[in-house]
């Protein structure tokens, strides 16, 4: 089975089309709420603080994960730090 994980983004075009190709190449969506940054934070702690635009979520998750901020989360070993967690 394939799975594609994403989010939302407030980029509902770009939303609806990786569900579309989910759906023809026969992959599996699993979209989290509006921000992805904001689901993993929310895996390990409370977390109420209100960000715009997304991408503000980034230093909080950084140092949640206690990752060093120079970092790509989007890159397998910034993916597997968080992962390994």
């Amino acid at each position: 089975m394939k799975i594609a994980v994403f989010d939302h983004d407030f980029k509902e075009e770009d939303f609806i089309k990786a569900i579309s190709d989910c759906e023809k190449y026969k992959i599996f969506p699993a979209y989290s709420n509006i921000s992805f940054n904001l689901f993993l934070i929310l895996h390990k702690k409370k977390y109420n603080k209100k960000t715009t635009p997304n991408d503000n979520y980034l230093k909080d998750l950084k140092n949640t994960y206690k990752i060093g901020s120079n970092v790509d989360i989007k890159s397998e070993a910034g993916c597997l730090k968080i992962i390994n967690q």
